[in-house]
């Protein structure tokens, strides 16, 4: 290998084995840091597991290490993948940095895919926040997770962030730079940043499982994070609550002053996906499956309600979730606002669009408690808002309804807002209509027996 730990002869034979230990010593990854290396047009098969252990070499350099994939070479782990900072308790040193990397100098990059999950772990406590600290970068193409990445960290202190996913990082910043992320979902709350300039990350949720991130996400001003929700399962939900800024960020981190946190686009095409960004306007919206909804959440675990807003929403099929709590008169609202892009603060249904659903998650119960002791026959609630314009009136009878037993819902426009009333049947007016169901079930035996 060269000083940049690259190898001058490409003719090694394809790997294969079954699970792997790759672990540094005691003096640390050394200045050049420690690499397993996939030379061009190879393939690395791993049935089972991967474990890559390693810490910087003592003192505060933070060296970079990991898997270099190169030019059209494919690497496989079918198990887990896991990255130890293998740190020495009580130590005083600079933590560790992992990337999934490529040469710097050439674009046309190979395949990472982890059949398991991507885990952290760190395995003792030092004297000072960055001995802990793990940060993750993908320089690859193509990255893949079947299973999730678990970004909780591993050990917790003070407000600075010890587990760090960098989307897209390193290489020649002259160069535009796709990086394709498809995980099957994201949990925890470490800290998401894009520190490449003229890149774009397109990062593809496939969930078959419930996942929940909490963090912050941090953007250099060129970057650009485009997500998309392609579920696969229909029901599987990903909640991604970003934070406001970047603080949790270490203090000589370039993109700790970062003013952009928001994904620039969100589109869901399957599978359900709720967000909350902490009042950042995010781009595009758009909501173009028959089985995909989108949903605003609270701005911390445990609230269900909360208000997102994006530059620009477009509709063309599936839906819209909303929790709605009349007792602390609260509720989901997705804002479209000016600012940012072309026909921002509207909210469009496409042309052709069908299967439009809105789904309200009130219990028949509550409503009808709260309505009783406020002395009311309804509860309003403004939904959506739009500051330039919006087809939505246009479409109304075309969105089907799904709300609690005993909830009727009503949409209508509002000013530039829409706007859902809820009621429930009075007593006498629930009877009748058991009463009429009743009596159709009565004469449709008739009907079978004749």
């Amino acid at each position: 290998a060269d000083a940049d730990g690259y190898t001058a002869n490409t003719n090694y034979y394809n790997f294969n084995a079954h699970n792997v230990t790759f672990k540094v010593g005691d003096a640390g990854t050394g200045a050049s840091g420690a690499w397993f290396l996939l030379t061009e047009n190879n393939t690395a098969s791993i049935a089972g597991d991967f474990l890559f252990s390693a810490r910087s070499a003592a003192g505060w350099s933070q060296i970079e290490s990991g898997v270099k994939v190169l030019t059209n070479s494919n690497f496989s782990v079918t198990g887990d993948f896991i990255i130890e900072n293998n740190n020495i308790a009580d130590a005083d040193n600079a933590g560790f940095k992992f990337a999934f990397k490529h040469h710097s100098t050439d674009h046309t990059n190979g395949t990472v895919y982890i059949g398991g999950n991507l885990l952290f772990r760190s395995v003792n406590k030092g004297t000072n926040w960055p001995t802990e600290r793990i940060e993750f970068i993908t320089k690859v193409t193509n990255f893949s997770v079947n299973g999730y990445v678990d970004l909780t960290q591993p050990i917790v202190r003070g407000s600075e962030n010890n587990l760090i996913w960098d989307l897209k990082g390193g290489g020649d910043s002259d160069l535009g730079d796709i990086g394709n992320i498809q995980i099957g979902g994201l949990r925890g709350d470490g800290a998401l940043k894009l520190s490449k300039e003229n890149s774009t990350v397109n990062m593809e949720f496939r969930n078959s499982q419930n996942y929940e991130w909490a963090g912050t996400l941090s953007m250099i001003d060129t970057g650009r994070l485009n997500i998309t929700m392609y579920a696969n399962e229909s029901n599987a939900k990903q909640t991604l609550r970003f934070g406001a800024d970047s603080e949790d960020l270490a203090s000589g981190d370039p993109l700790k002053n970062s003013t952009r946190h928001p994904p620039d686009s969100v589109t869901v095409e399957n599978g359900i996906l709720e967000m909350n960004t902490s009042g950042n306007v995010c781009g595009t919206l758009s909501v173009i499956g028959r089985d995909a909804a989108f949903g605003a959440t609270g701005i911390s675990s445990g609230y269900e309600d909360g208000t997102i807003s994006f530059a620009s929403v477009n509709w063309s099929s599936g839906g819209f979730i909303f929790d709605i709590i009349p007792n602390i008169g609260s509720g989901d609202v997705i804002n479209a606002v000016v600012g940012g892009i072309e026909n921002s603060g509207t909210i469009t249904v496409a042309d052709g669009a069908s299967d439009l659903k809105m789904t309200f998650n009130l219990s028949a119960a509550d409503l009808q408690q709260f309505l009783f002791d406020e002395g009311l026959e309804s509860y309003e609630s403004t939904i959506m808002t739009w500051e330039t314009s919006s087809n939505l009136g246009d479409y109304l009878d075309d969105i089907q309804i799904l709300s609690d037993n005993g909830v009727n819902v009503a949409l209508s426009i509002l000013g530039n807002s829409l706007v859902a009333t809820f009621t429930v049947p009075e007593p006498h007016e629930t009877a009748a209509l058991i009463g009429a169901i009743a009596l159709f079930a009565v004469l449709a035996r008739r009907r079978m027996r004749r």
